[in-house]
């Protein structure tokens, strides 16, 4: 878990090949059936049935475990979750949370914006243009609304935890899988 652009999506393959499990990016799948399907709203539902679609589709053997690399997207995220791992006979081992600063972030996702990302924010609509914010905004906000609480729900129930801070030392990633 962490603020898009914090490194998740470096890390979780190598915790996977160290693990000799499979990783799989909840977002890149998504991405790829909004490239197929416009239903956005369709889509968030239908998250982790993509998951399973995609271990059914390349034969992936999850029965060690998995990798994931998700932040939640929307408020009902943990439901679905809790109801991926029971239909899959999986659990929730260990949470690993890449921390950087939220302007680390702003200025990451600003800089690799895909063009989407740079059109306004629709609540931002009526606003004159010069203070419309961009989508990639939105992540940001995402971010403090939904994975911070989450992270401490996580913290507060017990799970395994380790935090990596990406945002002062690039190193802690290797010293972290070490």
């Amino acid at each position: 878990m962490g603020y898009p652009t914090s490194g998740k999506g470096s890390l979780a393959p190598r915790v996977a090949a160290r693990l000799g499990v499979p990783f799989i990016s909840v977002g890149e799948l998504m991405r790829r059936e909004v490239a197929h399907d416009t239903d956005a709203a369709g889509l968030k539902a239908r998250g982790f049935e993509l998951v399973e679609e995609h271990i059914e589709r390349e034969g992936l053997d999850v029965s060690r475990g998995v990798v994931l690399d998700n932040n939640p997207p929307f408020a009902e995220w943990p439901d679905y979750f809790r109801d991926f791992l029971l239909r899959n006979r999986l659990y929730l081992d260990t949470v690993i949370h890449v921390n950087i600063s939220e302007a680390t972030a702003a200025k990451r996702l600003a800089a690799r914006a895909r063009p989407l990302d740079l059109e306004p924010l629709r609540e931002d609509m009526h606003l004159p243009p010069e203070e419309r914010r961009p989508r990639w905004m939105a992540r940001t906000l995402n971010h403090k609304a939904l994975v911070v609480p989450m992270i401490q729900a996580f913290r507060d129930q017990g799970y395994a935890f380790v935090e990596i801070d990406n945002g002062k030392v690039e190193g802690d990633l290797e010293t972290a899988l070490d």
